[in-house]
């Protein structure tokens, strides 16, 4: 299963993930999809504006 990583300064980075399950059959998983935490979304936003 592909995971799908957050791109932050030209690299792809994520290490802990949650599963996107499909709304109409809750047995099927469409991806793996990384949780950013709150130093992901600073080092994003400081990328922005260098």
């Amino acid at each position: 299963m592909t995971i799908h990583q957050n791109l932050i300064g030209g690299e792809w980075i994520g290490a802990d993930t949650s599963k996107n399950i499909n709304p109409s059959d809750t047995n099927e998983v469409v991806g793996l999809y990384v949780q950013a935490s709150a130093e992901d979304a600073k080092l994003s936003f400081i990328g922005q504006l260098l």
